[in-house]
């Protein structure tokens, strides 16, 4: 069986369905996704990678002295 990467769901990293969290010495490495979902989020501290668009979402978020790293090839 051929499993076609089209087809392969790609889970996220995190994804936040709250109001006024808060993140701070995290790290989050998503393939695909990395989901900010809520309200409002604050990051501090932080490592961040993904693909392409692996930050979105409706949520206002402040990233303080955070790394945010595109994967290569994304």
């Amino acid at each position: 069986m051929k499993i076609q990467p089209e087809k392969l769901v790609r889970p996220f990293a995190l994804s936040v369905n709250a109001t006024r969290v808060f993140f701070e010495n995290c790290a989050f490495s998503g393939y695909s996704y990395t989901s900010g979902e809520g309200f409002k989020q604050y990051f501090k501290n932080c490592y961040i990678e993904g693909s392409t668009d692996f930050i979105f979402g409706e949520a206002t978020v402040l990233f303080e002295d955070c790394a945010i790293h595109s994967k290569v090839n994304s």
